[in-house]
């Protein structure tokens, strides 16, 4: 058995059948190792299924694994090394199976989604209570004084609209310093606690909570942030259950530098009002926290296509009254223009479809606004706005349409990186201000944050014709 393997007993909810296996934890997927099946490995076929042509009798067998939708099942477990503790694998599914003789040595191999370890639960209907969460830079952003270590009594807590509950800043450990009686840092975790009886189901606490965290603690800090430790409460009372999944980060980075906010800039009541507007913002949110992560491999010039179509989108939520017509005179007016066409159909259609956006702002109008907005924090982020704007237009027209007049924009990877670094600063802005930070803080905060200091001079050399005046640029 490799080291990384765990043996157990495995059986299906509510089937007395158990089987050996190992349990890996160690790679990117939870793997589980069987030493024979636990769902059958083939199914009947009646006459009516059998294929035309084949001649296998009235009754015949296939395999029971659908390749396309492959079929889900929770599977329950104990593990013999852990003092026979629990373990509940989220829709695994068949990765492999050797079948032989009837009777004889068969396996299979699962995969699962993730496993909650220290219970047995109903797996992806499960409905919990309450949640403890920690992130990579938590503590940067919590920045808790040793003293806060101790008395078990909440820093901070905050009522939720969405995802419905309470949210919890608390300290949960120090690290003590080699000599000396004092903690040197204090960590941090949240807890939500739900405010029915309903509670969350896994997924929907990481849709409506993990994840809107992990984005907004990437934008405060600076840093990408992803959830490192989830635990998961099912009853009032009840035990913790760990969550193992492979979107928990496993490794601890120190954070590069210092946080570019923290939690005296931006507290508990705007990240609630973050976690209410973050379905309606979405996916703009994900698209500028993406381009945070420095180990985002996604080419540069994808990001900035990302980054120009999350503009609009985020217009589009924020400043959608930003019309020059409205929907119903625009509906009008293209009624009365198509009609005006009933003798040319091809006509219709052609001038039909070209009148779809009437009244709706341009590409250029939604920059403009949210260029506006982000410059009451950070002006000099896009140099000369009009020249950005301008750029930022003809680059993302030339990669959205492949235009050949356009293909030296598209081509030069150090203006690209500014214009993504660019739009990820102004829409992130935009979103931290919509959230209650205040826009003094912010011009203060990133006046003194040495990566946005470092991208102006970067832009300053490798973009002057939108961040240096003419007189300046030869």
């Amino acid at each position: 058995m490799h080291p990384s393997e765990t043996a157990g007993r495995f059986w299906l909810p509510g089937d007395e059948r158990q089987v050996d296996g190992r349990l890996d934890w160690a790679l990117k997927r939870l793997v589980l190792d069987l030493d024979d099946w636990l769902t059958p490995p083939l199914r009947s076929i009646t006459s009516g299924e059998i294929p035309e042509g084949l001649n296998v009798g009235p009754e015949a067998f296939v395999s029971a694994d659908d390749s396309v939708e492959p079929n889900k099942v929770t599977v329950h477990g104990r593990l013999h090394e852990h003092g026979s503790l629990e373990v509940t694998l989220v829709d695994t599914m068949i990765a492999h199976r050797n079948l032989t003789i009837p009777g004889f040595h068969n396996t299979e191999r699962r995969t699962a989604t993730y496993a909650l370890v220290g219970g047995l639960v109903d797996g992806a209907d499960a409905h919990f209570l309450a949640a403890r969460l920690r992130f990579r830079h938590l503590d940067a952003w919590a920045r808790l004084l040793a003293g806060s270590l101790g008395a078990e009594q909440p820093i901070e807590c905050i009522d939720l609209e969405q995802p419905g509950g309470r949210l919890t800043l608390r300290p949960v450990s120090a690290h003590m310093p080699v000599s000396g009686s004092h903690p040197i840092s204090v960590a941090a975790e949240l807890l939500w606690s739900a405010n029915d009886d309903q509670g969350l189901t896994f997924q929907e606490l990481w849709t409506q909570l993990v994840n809107p965290l992990r984005t907004l603690l990437t934008l405060a800090v600076d840093a990408s942030s992803p959830p490192t430790e989830l635990h998961l409460q099912s009853t009032l009372d009840g035990d913790w259950l760990k969550v193992v999944d492979p979107d928990l980060a496993n490794v601890a980075e120190p954070l590069p530098g210092s946080p570019l906010l923290t939690r005296n800039d931006l507290d508990l009541g705007q990240v609630a009002r973050w976690l209410a507007q973050f379905r309606t913002w979405s996916p703009v949110p994900s698209l500028v926290a993406a381009a945070v992560d420095k180990e985002n491999a996604r080419p540069i010039e994808l990001q900035v296509l990302d980054l120009a179509a999350a503009a609009e989108g985020l217009h589009r939520r924020l400043f959608d009254d930003q019309r020059t017509l409205s929907r119903q005179r625009a509906r009008d007016i293209r009624d009365r223009v198509v009609s005006a066409l009933a003798d040319d159909a091809e006509a219709q259609t052609a001038v039909g479809q070209s009148l779809i956006s009437l009244g709706e702002p341009t590409f250029r109008t939604r920059l403009e606004r949210l260029v506006e907005r982000s410059g009451e924090a950070i002006p000099d982020v896009t140099g000369m706005a009009p020249n950005w704007i301008r750029r930022v237009k003809q680059t993302r027209n030339g990669f959205a349409h492949l235009l050949l007049n356009e293909k030296g924009l598209t081509t030069e990877p150090l203006e690209n990186y500014v214009l993504k670094l660019s739009l990820r600063w102004v829409l992130g802005s935009v979103l931290l201000l919509e959230s209650g930070l205040s826009a003094g803080v912010l011009r203060a905060r990133v006046a003194e944050h040495q990566p946005y200091q470092f991208l102006l001079e970067q832009a300053h050399r490798w973009l002057a014709e939108v961040y240096q005046p003419a007189e300046n640029s030869g």
